[in-house]
């Protein structure tokens, strides 16, 4: 996951003559590693009001379920 940010402030005065201008620009990266495959086709990301959201398929489990057999002693 990415996110780019740019940014340009300019201030001018016309009577000192004045004028400045910022500029920035910021990349933001972030790796999320699973312990499963995850195709890529299946993950949905939003970003907004500040907050990212990933949505990821949940795994799916096959139980294995092992009969313990009880010795009368």
């Amino acid at each position: 996951m990415s996110v780019n940010h740019s940014s340009i402030i300019e201030e001018k005065n016309d009577l000192t003559m004045y004028q400045k201008r910022e500029q920035s620009f910021q990349r933001m990266q972030r790796l999320i590693p699973f312990s499963f495959p995850i195709s890529e086709n299946e993950i949905n990301a939003i970003f907004e009001n500040e907050v990212l959201r990933i949505t990821v398929p949940k795994k799916s489990t096959s139980e294995k379920v092992i009969e313990i057999n009880k010795t009368d002693e």
